[in-house]
């Protein structure tokens, strides 16, 4: 039979299992509790939270990070895990010791405006995966691969099978950050479920856009130069062999002159000179266009040398591995 002190006992061990439970339910939000107690993001990290139009939960889960903006040295010390194009930023996982979870590359390069920003929120979803539970995270899963099957973009599925080939595992969740990130038009399922961490998800995907049209333009032109040099290269083949042909009919025309004058037939002679002094100048309008041709092939030359140069300039700005050749 219990006793009164029994149902206390009893009691007392339902009340502590009922808060234990509860703060094992709400980890994350005592956790955030704990590490931003006291915390003010600087400019630069509030500026990318909210350019990026991340909700008042998106920024919490940012902000919970302490996000750096770091620079080459440290970036590559801490941003070692394995990626498929070229590292931007990394969430690092919850670390007690470690002060910062989420390290953004300094790209300082003013025509790729908001690759930061759009970096902080590709990690900062990393982060809110983390966070899901094995029940939240087969469904969000599940959402992920059935948009995947509806994208029409190259790109991000020459991506994402890059992962796969690498890495299987690490597939949903960076599809989890990459859609969210770089898509314009989503599942309204998927839609509402990136609502909670964003306010104006747009922005974020504008701002992608943006930076990977400059790269996007810039190949584009390139290949379009490309085109044309291979096609003035083929005129400048076809005009140049038509030259030398014409050189050797010249000849032999001005070596038939040459046997007329000295058979002294100058009636023949006179006869044949205006023919000749049409090919002369034939041959000699044909040998101005050559050098007219040659003149643009080289500046398109130097056109395609711009482009190339200005492609690499771009891929090495945001390339924290590069090293300049001294």
């Amino acid at each position: 039979m219990f006793r009164i002190k029994d149902w206390i006992a009893v009691a007392g061990i339902l009340i502590t299992a009922v808060c234990l439970w509860g703060l094992w339910f709400n980890r994350y939000d005592v956790v955030d509790w704990y590490v931003l107690r006291g915390y003010n993001p600087d400019s630069q990290i509030s500026s990318l939270a909210t350019n990026s139009g991340m909700s008042a939960k998106g920024a919490k889960v940012f902000y919970a990070q302490h996000p750096r903006i770091t620079d080459k040295e440290e970036f590559n010390a801490i941003c070692t895990t394995g990626e498929q194009t070229i590292v931007l930023g990394c969430y690092t996982g919850y670390d007690l010791i470690r002060d910062s979870d989420i390290f953004i590359y300094n790209v300082s390069e003013p025509e790729l405006q908001g690759i930061q920003e759009v970096t902080a929120a590709h990690e900062m979803l990393h982060a809110a995966y983390d966070r899901l539970s094995s029940s939240e995270r087969k469904a969000v899963d599940s959402l992920t691969a059935a948009m995947l099957q509806n994208i029409n973009s190259p790109r991000i599925t020459k991506l994402i099978e890059g992962y796969q080939e690498r890495d299987p595992s690490s597939v949903p969740n960076e599809l989890h950050s990459i859609l969210a990130t770089e898509v314009a038009v989503l599942d309204p399922a998927l839609e509402a479920y990136y609502a909670q961490y964003f306010s104006n998800r747009q922005k974020v995907v504008s701002l992608s856009e943006k930076y990977e049209s400059v790269f996007e333009s810039n190949t584009n032109e390139t290949q379009r130069i490309a085109g044309e040099l291979s096609l003035r290269k083929s005129e400048l083949a076809k005009l140049e062999a038509s030259i030398d042909a014409d050189y050797i009919a010249l000849d032999a025309s001005r070596a038939s002159l040459d046997r007329l004058r000295s058979a002294n037939n100058i009636n023949a002679y006179n006869s044949a000179v205006p023919a000749f002094n049409q090919q002369v100048a034939n041959y000699n309008q044909a040998v101005a266009n050559y050098k007219r041709l040659i003149a643009e092939y080289n500046s398109l030359v130097e056109a395609y040398n711009q482009k190339v140069g200005r492609q690499q300039e771009l891929v090495q700005s945001i390339d924290s591995k590069y090293q300049p050749v001294n």
